[in-house]
């Protein structure tokens, strides 16, 4: 079991590199804003952590918590993606604080509910008797949640 699990930590390593390629090109080769989108998806996976084993006591990390490395990693993407677009694509405001504040409101309202619904989907899994489903649930909605917070904190700095 050990073994799979470190094969598949292997999997996630390499699918993120293909991402953070992935995310290069599509920030118009920008080493700027891809690292800092990576960098806010892994920050918010050590905060999740933080708060799994300390905030809530949970010191057994499950195999089954290994598939929050793939499920983070697309939705976190995505926010930096509509972080990134929508600042683009607000050329109409030239005044940079006003672009900016544009920017939080549109893209952190958007990524906001998609990320509450997610986080919330998750969460629910917390009501079941099945420890390890009840230990994913928790885990991935802390996840889910940090991450949109960290997107929500790094990006627009990023982007400024």
């Amino acid at each position: 079991v050990r073994r799979t699990f470190n094969n598949d930590m292997l999997l996630a390593f390499i699918s993120s590199s293909c991402i953070a390629a992935l995310v290069y090109v599509l920030t118009s080769c920008s080493v700027f804003l891809s690292f800092f989108g990576i960098a806010s998806i892994g920050l918010s996976c050590l905060v999740a952590l933080f708060l799994y084993h300390v905030v809530f006591g949970i010191q057994y990390l499950g195999i089954l918590n290994g598939v929050a490395a793939f499920v983070i990693v697309g939705i976190g993407v995505d926010d930096v993606f509509v972080f990134i677009n929508t600042y683009r694509q607000a050329t109409h405001l030239e005044d940079p604080q006003l672009r900016m504040i544009h920017t939080v409101q549109t893209a952190g309202k958007a990524t906001f509910f998609t990320s509450l619904t997610t986080a919330a989907a998750y969460a629910a899994n917390v009501f079941s008797q099945i420890p390890a489903v009840h230990d994913f649930g928790l885990f991935m909605s802390l996840i889910v949640s940090c991450c949109w917070l960290a997107v929500l904190v790094t990006m627009p700095a990023a982007l400024g």
